[in-house]
């Protein structure tokens, strides 16, 4: 028959022969179309997220600038480094200023409908933040709707803040052990 499938991206060109007879050519695929085939095939395993929430999850509502030059931090240095920690001046202008924006929190656009897609399909999901535990726990209390991040690593947590590595590091190990099954 002429309406049989044939391959996805093969392409066809009909015409009538010297007696009449339709005569039908049939090229095959370029590689790019063998590529897009597979692709459409193979459907990519999405396991977990983990979320950030200043213009991730969270509309950024901190002026930072004005947190460094209130803290007399130089702005090229982390602001939460563990030099800085140990200064009470600096340690208390940032709690202040995180708790002003916590009044002013807002969930990024897309957010909450992102949310419960991935809670809908089972995908995990974490939290990896340099805001305290009083901006995560005020988070999911106030604006979070779906289940709540977990693990939700703050920077009081044991965990090195980001950029270190090691938070991530955790969730992969917690989910590679917990009920995402092994791999």
């Amino acid at each position: 028959s002429l309406n049989r499938a044939r391959p996805f991206g093969s392409t066809e060109h009909r015409h009538r022969g010297p007696r009449g007879c339709l005569c039908m050519l049939l090229r095959a695929p370029t590689s790019a179309q063998r590529a897009l085939a597979t692709m459409a095939e193979t459907k990519p395993l999405l396991r977990g997220v983990v979320f950030d929430m200043d213009g991730t999850l969270t509309v950024p509502n901190l002026d930072f600038g004005e947190m460094y030059r209130r803290a007399g931090v130089p702005r090229g240095e982390d602001i939460l480094a563990t030099r800085w920690r140990a200064d009470e001046t600096a340690c208390r202008v940032v709690e202040e200023m995180e708790a002003e924006g916590r009044r002013t929190l807002a969930l990024m656009p897309g957010a909450a409908e992102l949310a419960a897609w991935l809670e809908a399909h089972g995908v995990q999901s974490a939290l990896v933040t340099r805001n305290s535990d009083a901006t995560v726990a005020h988070f999911h209390k106030s604006l979070w709707r779906s289940a709540p991040l977990s693990p939700a690593i703050s920077r009081d947590a044991a965990w090195p803040s980001k950029p270190d590595p090691a938070a991530l590091l955790h969730i992969g190990e917690l989910w590679r052990g917990g009920s995402m099954g092994g791999g």
